[in-house]
């Protein structure tokens, strides 16, 4: 892969924690403050969509990934360190985003 290439993947991966696995994707962005509001255009289940970051009390672990003001389903992801990230199924990302291509994350 390109110089460029492994950028955009570490940045998407690590800076705004979204990885993909073959039945779903994982919410687990860390964030500093100064971020609040942050916006990603991002291609989800072949799909463009807008994520939104909405820090309001903590910097990682997401409270929940929402879709047209309704929570996705989502399970917590297991991080011994800190409050684990959101697995969100991609059967139920692909049925929200019918409605809507915006979501936000409220961390």
């Amino acid at each position: 892969s390109s110089g460029p290439g492994l950028y955009f993947g570490l940045v998407i991966r690590q800076f705004f924690g979204l990885r993909e696995t073959k039945d779903a994707w994982i919410f687990d962005p860390v964030l500093a403050i100064e971020l609040n509001g942050i916006v990603l255009n991002w291609e989800l289940c072949g799909e463009s969509v807008e994520i939104k970051y909405q820090l309001l009390k903590n910097s990682s672990g997401p409270e929940s990934v929402e879709c047209a003001e309704q929570s996705l389903p989502a399970i917590r992801e297991s991080n011994p360190y800190r409050t684990g990230g959101l697995i969100v199924q991609k059967v139920d990302l692909e049925a929200a985003l019918i409605n809507d291509s915006h979501l936000i994350v409220y961390l």
